[in-house]
């Protein structure tokens, strides 16, 4: 049984580094996000996503991570801005 469970923590802990990696993999990546379109008649959500964004008004541009978080509010909004990756 012993062995059992240090096996389970071992691959947890392999696991966890492999997600470590992913994640600083991920963390360097930087998106920009440049509003296209007004932000006039749209969804208060969709308003409360262009601000979060730092964006607000036509021509204003923002870097973010590329993460999940910021991939999702650009997909809200992705009638609204274009996005494109860029190096660091």
């Amino acid at each position: 049984m012993k062995l059992l469970r240090a096996a389970a923590s071992r691959w947890s802990r392999f696991n966890i580094i492999l997600l470590d990696k992913q994640v600083a993999k991920m963390a360097q990546k930087k998106i920009l996000v440049q509003q296209i379109r007004s932000g006039i008649r749209t969804p208060k959500p969709q308003k409360l996503t262009l601000k979060a964004l730092g964006l607000g008004r036509i021509g204003k541009q923002a870097v973010h991570r590329k993460d999940e978080a910021t991939l999702g509010m650009i997909r809200r909004v992705a009638h609204l801005v274009t996005a494109k990756e860029i190096s660091e």
